[in-house]
């Protein structure tokens, strides 16, 4: 199972670098991780609920462990989280290439 989920992941990671989001299909996800569609559905609902857990797992990733185990929240972690998250904000729009438009309106 979870070996599967990372063929997945990594099976979309790379789709998001070469298509863009948008174009990206189910099936394509399910060729390039060399499994079927129903096992695919049998842990993700769809590619949003796919790109959550990327995107997540993504940004917690790149938290210094400085700031991830940090006791409280000073001015010094508040200002490193607002600059980590707007990193990661363009980081992921440009990867992904995606626009406003797509992330407001997921097909569900």
């Amino acid at each position: 199972m979870l070996r599967t989920r990372q063929l997945i992941r990594a099976a979309f990671r790379d789709l998001l670098r070469r298509k863009g989001f948008d174009a990206i299909t189910i099936k394509d996800i399910a060729q390039k991780a060399t499994i079927n569609r129903a096992t695919f559905y049998a842990h993700f609902e769809d590619k949003y609920a796919l790109l959550d857990e990327v995107t997540e797992q993504a940004f917690h990733q790149m938290i210094p462990e400085q700031v991830a185990n940090a006791q409280e929240f000073t001015d010094e972690i508040c200002d490193q989280l607002i600059l980590l998250t707007h990193q990661y904000i363009v980081s992921f729009f440009r990867i992904c290439r995606m626009d406003s438009n797509s992330m407001a309106t997921p097909c569900r």
